[in-house]
């Protein structure tokens, strides 16, 4: 058995199933409006302190990917989620205006644009390119969202 130091495994499950499927807790948590999710791409680390602003791209036809919240956008299992389909990112239609370089993380978000919260985030499982034209980012299923 793992001690409790944090939040206990049924209510990991609970805060994903609120956020990302708009479901209802008990009476805890009534669920809100359904809403969307937005997944932003960052180029480093937004940290925990961060917003999905931190550092994120700003190719010239970049645009954050919008998600339902409900099961057809996420699966979760126990603690943690996965997208349920490939989130698709717009291709670039030109090269990075600040200096280019490779995207390496990602965030899901609450905003279609600016410093809005980052509610989960991590690292990519390989560096997206994005100095030239043609390149569209996409984050597969195989990406993991965790609570706790």
């Amino acid at each position: 058995m793992t001690a409790l130091t944090g939040k206990g495994d049924t209510f990991e499950n609970a805060m994903l199933k609120l956020v990302l499927w708009n479901q209802a807790f008990g009476t805890l948590w009534a669920a809100g409006a359904l809403g969307n999710l937005w997944c932003s791409l960052n180029y480093a680390d937004p940290t925990e302190e961060g917003t999905a602003q931190s550092s994120e791209a700003s190719y010239p036809s970049y645009a954050r990917a919008s998600l339902n919240r409900n099961a057809g956008s996420f699966t979760i299992v126990g603690n943690a989620a996965n997208f349920a389909a490939d989130v698709a990112f717009t291709r670039s239609t030109g090269a990075e205006p600040n200096g280019g370089g490779s995207l390496g993380f990602w965030t899901l978000t609450d905003a279609v644009s600016g410093a809005s919260t980052a509610l989960y985030g991590g690292p990519l499982s390989g560096a997206i390119p994005v100095g030239s034209t043609g390149i569209a980012p996409i984050l597969t299923t195989g990406t993991v969202i965790r609570e706790g």
